[in-house]
């Protein structure tokens, strides 16, 4: 699992969420993971709206 105290401060000092070597799906679990565990409600929507991993998956070149 991701460690929520390095994605936070990521955040904070506004550095890149998607580096070359992070496994991006990795990457979004940890994301929703965070966002559900902030506010169940606005993860579930986000969650459901969103077509990150569509895109991952869709990518011309593997980056998932």
């Amino acid at each position: 699992m991701i460690n929520l105290n390095n994605l936070r401060n990521r955040v904070a000092h506004h550095e890149p969420l998607f580096t070359p070597n992070v496994h991006l799906s990795s990457r979004m679990d940890g994301i929703e993971y965070l966002l559900v565990a902030l506010n169940p409600t606005m993860g579930a929507w986000v969650i459901a709206t969103s077509d990150c991993r569509t895109q991952i998956e869709l990518a011309p070149i593997p980056v998932g």
